[in-house]
C-alpha cells in the first residue's frame, strides 16, 4: 500500500513536467547590417524576412519623382532605399535606418528614417562593362559608361533622355 501512495503522488509531478512548456534559450538577436554590400548579397528570400541594417553613407541619387526614395553609397556599394516622406539631396551624408526587402532587381532598404550628418563628396563612378550593365549587376551603384551619343530628347517628366549606343547595345541614359 505504501508503494501505491508513493506512486500516485509520483504520476502528477511526472505528467507535470513532461507537459509543462520548456523555457526557450533566447535566440540571439541578428546583427545590424551596417555595410550596403551586405545587404545586396542577401538573397531575396532572406532579404525579404526584414533583417535590421543601419548604413552611413552618401546620397548618390535621388530624383524628385522618386516620391521620397534615393541611392545612398557607402565605402563598399550602393544600396536604393525605399523611404516614404522627406527626401536627402545629392550629396548629402546621411544614416539610414532600416530593414531588409527583396526590392526588383537587387536587395533594398525599407527606411524606417534617415538622418542627416552633413555633406560629402560624392564617390568616384567605377567604369563598368556594357554587359555587366545590361545584366543589371551595376543596380545602385555610381558608373561611368563611354559610347556613342545616338540621340538627346526630352521626356514628359521633364527629363533629359540621352541615347547612347555602345559595342551592340543602345541605352538610354536620365
Amino acid at each position: 500500500m505504501y508503494r501505491h501512495r508513493h506512486f500516485a503522488i509520483a504520476l502528477p509531478v511526472l505528467l507535470f513536467a513532461l507537459l509543462a512548456p520548456r523555457a526557450k534559450a533566447a535566440e540571439p538577436e541578428p546583427p545590424i547590417l551596417t555595410r550596403a554590400a551586405d545587404v545586396r548579397v542577401l538573397p531575396a528570400s532572406v532579404a525579404e524576412s526584414k533583417l535590421h541594417a543601419r548604413i552611413r553613407g552618401v546620397v548618390t541619387a535621388a530624383e524628385p519623382d522618386w516620391l521620397g526614395k534615393f541611392v545612398i553609397q557607402d565605402a563598399s556599394a550602393g544600396i536604393f532605399v525605399q523611404n516614404v516622406g522627406p527626401q536627402p539631396a545629392i550629396g548629402d551624408l546621411i544614416e539610414v535606418d532600416g530593414w531588409t526587402g527583396p526590392g526588383w532587381f537587387a536587395p533594398v532598404i525599407q527606411s524606417t528614417g534617415w538622418t542627416k550628418l552633413g555633406t560629402a563628396e560624392l564617390p568616384p563612378a567605377k567604369q563598368v562593362s556594357v554587359e555587366r550593365l545590361m545584366a543589371g549587376v551595376e543596380a545602385s551603384q555610381r558608373i561611368e559608361i563611354t559610347g556613342l551619343v545616338r540621340s538627346v530628347s526630352y521626356v514628359a517628366s521633364q527629363k533629359t533622355m540621352v541615347e547612347v549606343s555602345i559595342g551592340g547595345y543602345r541605352v538610354r541614359v536620365f
